[in-house]
């Protein structure tokens, strides 16, 4: 009976591992739940998985007390459980279900936690967002100069891509991602103003939006992931700095002695 004991106590709930497993089950129940005829066993599937999570959760913040909310990861999966769990008793129409299935999709960002060295992604994904915020301005600044504009020169003219601002906005983004850039131009009657006045605003819009600004937050995107790579490397050349430092210090000494010697 102390042996049952101490491992209870022991306990620290499911690894990581077990984790990602269950969620990876309980996803492929939300793939098949229109297709099994038996409903009924796959929601007493889903309830037992979500209970297991509920009670590995409890173990956890018993085990780890306040320090358990310290991770954002935790404090979402609490959060995810918690409605997961409360949707088997209070879910009454097909909206709230399909909000519940999307929830508890969510956790499927757990399996991120078995990715080696996932923390120094996170954090190099992290500094990349704080170092590109202006690019991500003048990025928006574009769109909007470009959508506008091109509501007002073209709305008459091409109506299915620039109907009002925010239509012509998803265009300018389409462009932006040099997806179908050829499309646009193609629709408007040869031998008119608006036939140049398209190619012109189409080139431009490439030209600022994906040639400079995009190019140029992949650019600052790539240069801060790979920043985790170099650290080691410059931790190094620093201790070789200080040595070499000191070792110049050091023959300093000698040659003052010398000559004071001499």
């Amino acid at each position: 009976m102390n042996a049952i004991i101490s491992r209870v106590r022991e306990y620290r709930g499911l690894s990581e591992q077990a984790l990602c497993t269950l969620i990876v089950v309980q996803c492929v129940l939300l793939v098949v739940d229109k297709t099994v005829n038996n409903a009924l066993a796959v929601e007493s599937i889903q309830v037992v998985i979500d209970l297991l999570f509920l009670i590995d959760l409890g173990v956890k913040i018993n085990k780890y007390g306040v320090e358990y909310f310290k991770k954002p990861m935790n404090v979402a999966d609490l959060f995810i459980v918690l409605l997961s769990v409360a949707g088997h008793f209070f879910v009454a129409d097909a909206q709230a279900l399909t909000a519940l299935r999307i929830i508890r999709l969510l956790r499927m960002l757990r399996i991120l936690s078995l990715i080696p060295h996932v923390e120094s992604v996170v954090s190099g994904v992290g500094r990349s967002i704080k170092a590109s915020r202006g690019v991500f301005l003048m990025l928006l600044v574009l769109l909007t100069f470009f959508s506008v504009c091109g509501y007002l020169l073209f709305h008459n003219v091409l109506p299915s891509h620039f109907s009002d601002p925010f239509v012509a906005s998803y265009t300018v983004f389409s462009l932006f991602t040099v997806e179908g850039w050829n499309e646009v131009p193609a629709l408007v009657q040869q031998g008119s103003l608006d036939y140049y006045l398209i190619r012109a605003y189409v080139i431009a819009v490439i030209v600022f939006g994906s040639f400079f600004a995009l190019s140029l937050a992949n650019a600052i995107f790539i240069d801060e992931m790979v920043l985790d790579n170099n650290h080691e490397l410059e931790v190094r050349i620093e201790g070789l700095t200080h040595t070499i430092e000191k070792q110049n210090q050091q023959i300093q000494q000698l040659t003052e002695i010398i000559n004071k010697m001499k």
